[in-house]
């Protein structure tokens, strides 16, 4: 990991990137609370949300990811909010709603079926 990092530096450089030379102690913060809080505990929740409902479901839960950006770019950044952004907030939940909800099985071969198929015993 640290040779790709300094490989990935060594090629910023060779390309005209520098270093900032001064840099302040809130972009210090974002800094850290970006590589170690922030990080470590999204793929915390994400292995938490791949143990309990398995990878279907988690995954689907991405979907969340550009709905929370245009809510946040409201209240953080006073970015305007359309008609079509609620359209497509609606749209997330229900693909969520029918991806995570489950019908009920007709008989004990599907039953048995789904069983074997989700690997529990």
């Amino acid at each position: 990991m640290l040779i790709g990092s300094i490989a990935i530096l060594g090629l910023a450089y060779s390309t005209g990137q520098h270093w900032p030379i001064a840099v302040t102690r809130q972009q210090w913060g974002w800094f850290f609370w970006l590589s170690i809080p922030a990080s470590t505990a999204s793929f915390g929740l994400w292995f938490v949300a791949l143990n309990k409902g398995g990878a279907t479901k988690a995954s689907s839960f991405l979907f969340m990811a550009p709905l929370f950006t245009v809510i946040l770019s409201y209240f953080i950044l006073d970015a305007a909010l359309s008609w079509l952004q609620a359209c497509g907030g609606v749209l997330i939940g229900t693909a969520l709603w029918l991806v995570n909800s489950e019908l009920p099985a007709k008989n004990r071969r599907q039953i048995r079926n789904e069983t074997i198929a989700e690997g529990q015993p």
